[in-house]
């Protein structure tokens, strides 16, 4: 549920944003979204004992997804609250590590 919660942030932030280009919306969506990813398959990388690979692969993913709202500088406001853009992929980042399970995380079995 909070996953969902969060995904309807990001659109309505996308969207609810001063239009300065394409490239400030893509940076909306895609930034948090990169960083809900990098939580989630770090985490899951957890489950199956991949420390290493899973903090690296978390870091490459989120740092996409940072760097793209620093380049863009991506930030909203809400009833005269200011939220920075890397405030907002954090967020994301937690949440998406929180919220991923072991069950999100198996890998499902080939029959050859």
């Amino acid at each position: 549920m909070l996953n969902f919660i969060y995904f309807v942030i990001i659109i309505v932030a996308a969207i609810a944003a001063p239009s300065n280009g394409v490239l400030f919306f893509i940076s909306g969506i895609l930034g948090p979204l990169l960083a809900w990813g990098a939580g989630a398959g770090t985490r899951g990388m957890f489950f199956h004992g991949r420390y290493i690979a899973g903090l690296l692969m978390g870091l490459v993913t989120a740092g996409i997804g940072f760097g793209l709202v620093y380049y863009t500088q991506y930030s909203w406001f809400i009833a005269d609250y200011h939220l920075e853009g890397w405030m907002f992929l954090l967020i994301g980042l937690i949440i998406g590590f929180v919220s991923a399970t072991a069950e999100h995380a198996e890998a499902p079995t080939r029959s050859i």
